[in-house]
Order: structure tokens, then C-alpha cells, then sequence
């Protein structure tokens, strides 16, 4: 599909959702100063979209996007904004994790689980931060992660490093 007609397909797509959960909002495609694809959206019902800390706006574009790649397995990620309001999601740029500092934070916390004994909570982190956690420790034989649930936060969890015993 070109690129003119999936940004429309993303917009076509957002109101409809908008409108099935009842809703007023004017969408406009947007190219961001760093190359994002961007959906803007204005409301009057902008508390509604964006939800407690941004779970319901996060929600929707998730959403979006796995409709988008659906439709066309090579259209790129798509965020919402909102009155201003962003989901801080960039996924067309993997770098927006620091994957440097993961590494290091969890080479440091098995140094201290496997010298003291005890286990250790990180956290909490998304899903790639947790990710780049588990990568980096998962070749040492001392240690093992696990991800943990924190009660009523669906995005995000705590990473546990425990000894390997």
C-alpha cells in the first residue's frame, strides 16, 4: 500500500473506533519533526481518551497499529496524540531504549545477587525495557529473571534476579 494511503487507512481506521466507543474527534495525520507518523486527535472528550495515566490512549494505539499491520505487514507505527498528549511510544526508532544502561543495571544487580545472596526487584519497567533486562543476564548460569506482575499497572512489571539454585 503507499504511504499516502495507509496514513488515510489510519485515519479512517482511529475514527472509526472513535466513533463505536461514542465519541466526537477530528484526526489529521501528522509527520513529525523526526520522521514519526503521527495521528492527531482533537476532542472535547480528551480525559475519556487518554484514561488513567494514559492506559486508555495507549490502549487505542496499540490497537490501531495491530489492525494497521494487519491490513499491510509493512506499514509502520502510527502514534496518537492527543490535546498534547502523547503514549511516549516511538516505535519506528528502537533506540529509544538505552539498551547500554539496562545491560549495566542488570550486570550490576546479579554482581550484588550472586555476592549477597538474596534476590532483587527492578523496576517497573515496559515490556522492552524488561526485555533488554532478561537478554542481558540470560547467558550467566548464576542467575535467573522473571518478570512480575504489579497489581492493577497492565504495562508495566517488575523484573526479579534471583540466584540459580
Amino acid at each position: 500500500m503507499e504511504k499516502e494511503k495507509i496514513s488515510e487507512k489510519a485515519v479512517q481506521i482511529l475514527s472509526k473506533m472513535i466513533q463505536l466507543l461514542g465519541l466526537e474527534a477530528e484526526i489529521s495525520f501528522v509527520k513529525t519533526e523526526t520522521g514519526e507518523n503521527q495521528c492527531s486527535l482533537k476532542t472535547e472528550d480528551a480525559g475519556r481518551l487518554i484514561g488513567r495515566k494514559g492506559q486508555s490512549i495507549s490502549s487505542l494505539e496499540l490497537l490501531l497499529n495491530r489492525i494497521m499491520k494487519r491490513c499491510d505487514k509493512e506499514s509502520p507505527w502510527f502514534s496518537l496524540e492527543l490535546d498534547g498528549y502523547t503514549t511516549g511510544n516511538n516505535h519506528h526508532n528502537r533506540e529509544s531504549i538505552d539498551y547500554d544502561r539496562f545491560t549495566q543495571m542488570a550486570l550490576d544487580t546479579a554482581k550484588e545477587v550472586k555476592r549477597w545472596k538474596i534476590e532483587k526487584k527492578l523496576g517497573p519497567f515496559a515490556a522492552g525495557e524488561r526485555r533488554a533486562i532478561h537478554i542481558a543476564l540470560k547467558e550467566d548460569p548464576d542467575v535467573v529473571t522473571e518478570s512480575e506482575t504489579i497489581p492493577g499497572d497492565k504495562f508495566h512489571k517488575l523484573v526479579v534476579v534471583k540466584r540459580a539454585d
